[in-house]
């Protein structure tokens, strides 16, 4: 029984991350890595955008670092600001293949 519980387990955590790391859909992960990205390709540190925008630079930090769990309209702001918008889709949910299961209980070294 335990071994089924732990199989099951390891199947809905690694689902779980393709629905929110999986390309189908803009994570957390997505967006702030963007907006960094985004940041950095203009030259600009987190300080000029707290003059620019208002918002606290540990507020920006936790943008970027998928650690945000503010309101939409700074998250907006800061978007907006670096030029990016935030867009809501449809999900597109998937279970894993077998090679991701078989991956999971591979024997690690």
């Amino acid at each position: 029984m335990a071994v089924i519980c732990l199989l099951y387990s390891k199947i809905l955590s690694l689902f779980s991350k393709t629905l929110l790391y999986g390309k189908e859909m803009s994570s957390r992960i997505q967006v702030g890595e963007l907006a960094r990205q985004t940041r950095k390709a203009g030259g600009q540190t987190q300080k000029y955008w707290t003059g620019v925008t208002g918002i606290h630079p540990s507020t920006l930090s936790q943008i970027e670092n998928a650690r945000f769990y503010g309101s939409l309209d700074i998250l907006e702001r800061y978007l907006d600001a670096l030029g990016l918008e935030l867009i809501a889709q449809p999900k597109q949910q998937r279970f894993p293949d077998w090679d991701e299961i078989e991956e999971m209980f591979r024997d690690k070294p």
